[in-house]
């Protein structure tokens, strides 16, 4: 379920280009209503009625900036498809904030330098419905950004409380054997105590050497 996320949040936003975006209005009366696409690619209306009675249409030049909005929402959307990584999708997300905020600065400067005051603009719900679903689309991305961030990190193990706890194995090393002063002697008797003795220079019973003995 959490792939398909970030997709539907790109096509709510599509959805959200449908709507109605801005309406000009002169006092009471509604000149025109465009929505985010008409914004995009223009739109014919028809304005207030002249003296004449006959109303006069105008048209409402292509925006820039919306067109920078749509057009990184259709690359959010494509980039979330393929399952790249989230940063991709959020920040198509955040530039097309950027760009609907551009783009609403400029209509209003637009709309006041034609209507010398007697024009208004007013932003309908498609507006901001828009920057809702971009806003959670950056906030879903940055999401799993994070938990897969710190999937990774916790791949390592971290040694446990009982093992950090454990003292440090200690190596005793095998004592080196002391020469024996006894290697080769054996016993012996001393043929002139007749007592046993090791075959040195002299019986260790009665002192006697046991080379005069033999």
């Amino acid at each position: 379920m959490r792939p398909k996320v970030s997709p539907l949040l790109f096509v709510a936003t599509l959805a959200c280009f449908l709507l109605p975006f801005a309406t000009i209005s002169c006092g009471t009366q509604r000149i025109a209503t465009a929505s985010g696409f008409q914004l995009v690619t223009g739109a014919s209306v028809n304005e207030s009625p002249s003296r004449e009675g006959v109303p006069k249409k105008q048209f409402i030049q292509a925006e820039p900036a919306a067109i920078v909005a749509l057009a990184f929402v259709v690359l959010g959307l494509a980039v979330s498809l393929t399952h790249v990584r989230p940063l991709i999708p959020a920040a198509c997300a955040v530039i097309s904030v950027i760009s609907l905020f551009l783009s609403r600065a400029r209509l209003e400067d637009r709309v006041a330098a034609r209507g010398a005051g007697t024009l208004q603009l007013d932003f309908e719900i498609g507006f901001p419905l828009t920057l809702l679903t971009l806003a959670a689309a950056v906030a879903w991305n940055a999401y799993l950004y994070i938990a897969g961030h710190s999937a990774v990190t916790l791949k390592t193990p971290l040694p446990t409380i009982e093992e950090e706890r454990l003292p440090a194995p200690v190596v005793t090393l095998p004592a080196p054997a002391k020469p024996s002063s006894t290697v080769d002697r054996r016993l012996i008797k001393c043929p002139l105590c007749g007592k046993a003795t090791f075959d040195d220079a002299s019986c260790m019973m009665c002192g006697k050497s046991l080379a005069s003995a033999s």
